[in-house]
């Protein structure tokens, strides 16, 4: 009973948070039928030709929250009314999102695979057997602890980041594990690093003969892949480019033309030939963090990292690290919040945000 308590909370959480335009308005056109050989296919129906998602696609993601989240509710009815034949299409409805996903989505994702087969074997112990059923629907009610880890993993912690996402992602496990992935309102940063900053870093390694710190070969790193073999301005690079992608078509350019006074410059062009950039997937997959799992909502992690960055670069001086935040906001709030700041004077940092465009 408590396993299927969490994968209804599971199914109504993730459903719930869909619910915002973030998922049914980009992410399931970007990150689902896109990812798809067979979707790509037909990517003229997914996308127009400016890459705005089309209007069916819309209504279809749209309709699929819908049926996401009554598969929470119809497994919890039916648990507290004994309901084999609502169980059974609760599953049932459940394994063919997964199927849809398998196909048309991200295809055989680790968890997107494992959860459709937790469902197949629940509807074979249970939902087709109404014998094996009523055995499970007659056994005793969960103990209190059982209960207790049911509220706080499937009802208190979601309730949390659906308030206060930031919250969630500093105390309570990162903001994507309340949500369930794939829902859109990602929190994603971009760092900014002064070139003459790096320079200068990697002279000072040169003297000192120190190519390490904390065993994080970082300078190197930023050298061999931004200095020498990147493009001259950041503008060009593929983590600049595709961060409107992981921030649901967050406008970027015009969130550091608003905040341009942090970086110290007096243009956006002197800015984006000034400066390299990075962002959080570097960190994680190609810098120190090494980890094919990354949650930017982990803000012990960013912070770690970023303590890690501002000593490998040390000393560093007024405007030579910028760091543009973009956060989640909560269920009810309308805008994408952001924050630009700089490193040396962490103080010293501009807020804004942008109400979400409605393709």
């Amino acid at each position: 009973k408590v396993a299927l308590y969490l994968c209804a909370t599971l199914y109504f959480w993730s459903g719930f948070w869909k619910l915002r335009r973030y998922f049914w308005d980009w992410i399931f056109q970007y990150n689902f039928l896109l990812f798809s050989p067979i979707s790509r296919l037909f990517s003229n129906f997914v996308v127009t030709k400016e890459g705005i998602p089309t209007m069916w696609t819309k209504l279809f993601g749209f309709s699929g929250v819908f049926l996401e989240l009554l598969q929470g509710v119809g497994i919890i009815v039916a648990m507290e009314t004994n309901n084999v034949i609502l169980l059974t299409l609760s599953i049932f409805l459940s394994v063919a999102m997964h199927l849809f996903i398998f196909f048309f989505g991200i295809g055989p994702y680790r968890w997107n695979t494992m959860q459709m087969f937790m469902d197949v074997a629940l509807l074979v112990t249970t939902g087709s057997n109404s014998a094996d059923f009523r055995f499970l629907a007659s056994a005793e009610r969960p103990k209190t602890a059982s209960l207790l880890y049911v509220f706080v993993f499937g009802v208190f912690i979601p309730a949390v980041a659906a308030c206060n996402p930031v919250i969630a992602g500093k105390f309570l496990g990162g903001y994507r594990m309340a949500t369930f992935h794939f829902c859109g309102n990602e929190g994603q940063y971009l760092l900014f690093i002064r070139k003459t900053a790096l320079r200068r870093a990697m002279l000072y390694e040169k003297e000192n003969k120190f190519s390490v710190v904390d065993g994080v070969p970082l300078v190197s790193l930023l050298n061999k892949t931004r200095l020498e073999g990147g493009p001259s301005r950041f503008s060009a690079t593929e983590e600049f480019r595709t961060f409107a992608y992981h921030t649901d078509g967050f406008d970027v350019v015009r969130a550091l033309k608003e905040g341009l006074e942090i970086t110290g410059e007096k243009s956006f062009e002197d800015f984006d030939e000034k400066f390299l950039c990075i962002d959080a997937n570097w960190s994680y997959l190609y810098g120190p963090l090494l980890s094919t799992k990354p949650d930017e909502s982990l803000l012990s992690i960013r912070k770690r990292f970023l303590q890690l960055l501002t000593k490998a670069l040390s000393p560093i001086e007024a405007a030579d690290v910028c760091l543009l935040l973009v956060e989640p906001s909560s269920f009810v709030d309308p805008v994408k919040h952001f924050r630009i700041l700089d490193l040396k004077n962490p103080s010293k940092e501009y807020k804004g945000g942008f109400s979400f465009k409605w393709h």
